[in-house]
């Protein structure tokens, strides 16, 4: 309508679609942004990340024992709605060697007090390989590592003593796909000018998501003079997200028990499962050994 009244176009209107670019609805934003400044004949305003640190102390505890442990990320896990339950089985459907393989898992609901209608999907919340968790916390830093106990106050749902290797396995989405507001955030720690300006450029984590895969845990290895305090670093890093699936069974005719069905990717020679599981070395997953404990959301 405007057009005909005589108005002129002078940029592409913008859809605010996941859909919208390849790396999500964030990067659709900057690539408009980035056109739409210029058209109105301004400079684009230069953005201040808002970081708001974890409220946390280091414990004066040495070590904090397995089952304390996980006490606290159980907390965690029930902040969020979550219940366990108990992988009995799984079974591939596909053929061996197929570069899409598709598993079916049967889930133990037992007395853990979920229940589930017709058509409601499963949240199956994955967690980090925890080697991958201690090699990158002994290359990030000196000061801590994964048996550093450090006490919560009201974070994560969390209020008390957990271990940071706890915090990264279960919790932080360390090993996740990074967003260009990361790296904004992170580039404000970052002491070298120069460096910091090839952090702030969006197409230099464009090129190396495309070309590497780059993570998290890739970024904060990669500039190393760029160390945001813990902190701040369990403030800038997101939680990991529960992959939700159908449910292939009914409450009537398989009462305590839930069936659902994943798909595992070829990636080259590394096997990778996606759906309920993340970016996970399939073959070394804990659901493949007998009465795996897993946490779930319906």
């Amino acid at each position: 309508a405007l057009l005909k009244l005589g108005a002129e176009c002078i940029h592409k209107l913008g859809e605010g679609d996941d859909a919208s670019a390849e790396g999500g609805l964030e990067e659709g934003l900057q690539q408009w942004e980035e056109g739409i400044f210029p058209a109105l004949g301004l400079k684009k305003p230069e953005e201040v990340p808002h970081i708001v640190p974890v409220d946390l102390l280091f414990s004066k505890r040495a070590l904090i024992s397995e089952p304390e442990d996980y006490h606290a990320i159980s907390g965690y896990y029930e902040s969020i709605g979550a219940k366990k339950v108990c992988c009995t089985s799984w079974k591939r459907l596909s053929e061996e060697g197929h570069n899409r393989d598709f598993i079916s898992l049967t889930l133990q609901t037992g007395d853990s007090g979920m229940s589930y209608e017709l058509g409601d999907s499963l949240e199956i919340f994955p967690t980090n390989d925890e080697a991958r968790v201690n090699d990158f916390l002994s290359k990030y830093s000196t000061e801590f590592d994964e048996r550093r106990v450090i006490k919560l106050s009201h974070a994560f749902g969390l209020h008390g003593e957990v271990s940071i290797g706890a915090i990264f396995t279960h919790v932080l989405d360390i090993f996740g796909k990074p967003k260009f507001s990361f790296m904004q955030k992170l580039a404000t720690f970052e002491t070298d000018p120069e460096k910091r300006k090839v952090m702030l450029n969006p197409a230099y984590l464009k090129k190396f998501c495309l070309e590497k895969c780059v993570t998290f845990a890739d970024l904060l290895l990669m500039f190393p003079t760029a160390r945001p305090p813990i902190s701040a670093l369990l403030a800038m890093i997101p939680t990991i997200k529960g992959r939700a699936y159908s449910i292939t069974t009914t409450p009537a005719s398989s009462p305590g028990v839930v069936e659902l069905c994943g798909a595992v990717l070829q990636h080259g020679s590394r096997r990778r499962i996606r759906s309920s599981w993340g970016p996970v070395h399939a073959d070394a997953h804990p659901w493949r050994r007998h009465r795996s404990r897993l946490w779930v959301r319906p």
